[in-house]
């Protein structure tokens, strides 16, 4: 059944690219491997951060960064791995568009850097009033293994295959059932913003689903996710590495 309304099909017809449905049939059966790729990398992650608890004997406080996002990378990585076996070469076509951006979608991209920090701070303000705060990121980036890790898991794997997983499978698998662009759209964001609840908590959950209305926005304006993962990308340089650099 199609998720639509006047309102959306107005919204579409100016913000959504027209080949955007083009070829997503193809993935309306893989909403099941949608899903548990999504839930599956939070999964894997526990999985790891036990195993390391474990070899530690237990006596463990606080979970080194370095620990924290190698899991994070190793985890997307599998689950990346494990999705791409999965599907048929037509799927992958469908599921990951990827285009060489032109001049507009990077202008969009660039634009919507500030926009993204922006919304995030919305969220974040908005979380305040319910009582919920955010931890800010505090770890030492001038230790190689810390760097390296937050390197490998936030600033290198973290924006391609999340956006890969969500904005490209998942969206993909929506459109394909026939979901509205803008019913797809939100309910990517909701997923992706509801997973980061174990690691940020709820102000965090708002603070992403702020900042995630503009990759979201980039995918369905331009058919592609190399706009949403060059946004992912330097957001996550500034806030996983630059931001802390100067607040630590």
């Amino acid at each position: 059944m199609a998720h639509s309304s006047d309102s959306s099909s107005v919204w579409s017809s100016a913000f959504v690219h027209d080949s955007l449905a083009d070829g997503v049939d193809v993935l309306a059966d893989r909403l099941a491997l949608g899903l548990a790729s999504a839930v599956g990398v939070i999964a894997l992650l526990f999985v790891l951060i036990a195993a390391y608890i474990g070899f530690q004997g237990g006596d463990v406080e606080v979970i080194p960064a370095s620990v924290l996002y190698a899991s994070s990378g190793a985890s997307l990585l599998v689950v990346f791995a494990i999705v791409w076996v999965r599907l048929e070469p037509g799927e992958r076509r469908a599921a990951f568009p990827v285009s060489r951006p032109s001049p507009v979608e990077l202008g969009w991209t660039l634009a919507f850097v500030p926009l993204g920090v922006g919304g995030f701070v919305a969220g974040l303000e908005a979380a305040a009033l319910a009582g919920f705060g955010l931890e800010p990121f505090a770890y030492d980036v001038t230790d190689p293994a810390t760097l390296a890790a937050v390197v490998f898991g936030a600033v290198l794997l973290a924006p391609v295959v999340e956006e890969a997983l969500y904005r490209g499978l998942l969206l993909g698998t929506l459109l394909g059932r026939g979901w509205s662009p803008v019913a797809a759209g939100l309910a990517t964001i909701a997923l992706f913003a509801a997973l980061h609840y174990p690691h940020l908590g709820v102000a965090g959950v708002l603070a992403i689903a702020g900042w995630s209305i503009f990759p979201t926005i980039l995918r369905l304006r331009f058919d592609s996710i190399v706009g949403p993962w060059l946004l992912h990308l330097l957001n996550n340089v500034y806030a996983y590495v630059l931001f802390v650099a100067f607040v630590s």
